[in-house]
């Protein structure tokens, strides 16, 4: 290994298994969502719009997690209306929060 990278490693507390660990991640060692703030209830609001067959709208931007996260639920979701943010510094695109609210996306 690079020493450079073992140093990272090293001050991150990284030695031993747990830097083997970070190496060489399996889907059994992922952190549960349920621990993210506010990710069950968000869950909820998203299966009860489904249930209700109701638009839902996809705000995402272009780094690398926000086209990620964007393609799984535009992917995920039956009934969506997407909107990129095109513009530098996150500016959401033309359809703007209050132009979900006042058509009743929710």
């Amino acid at each position: 290994m690079n020493r450079i990278v073992e140093q990272i490693l090293e001050r991150r507390g990284l030695t031993g298994a747990a830097r083997e660990e970070y190496l060489h991640p399996t889907i059994d060692r992922l952190a549960k969502p349920e621990g993210l703030p506010g990710i069950v209830e968000a869950a909820d609001v998203l299966l009860a719009a489904v249930a209700g067959r109701r638009p839902i709208v996809v705000f995402g931007d272009y780094d690398c997690d926000g086209v990620s996260a964007t393609a799984i639920l535009v992917k995920a979701l039956p009934n969506f209306l997407s909107c990129a943010a095109l513009e530098e510094k996150y500016l959401v695109a033309r359809l703007s929060a209050r132009q979900v609210w006042l058509h009743d996306f929710r």
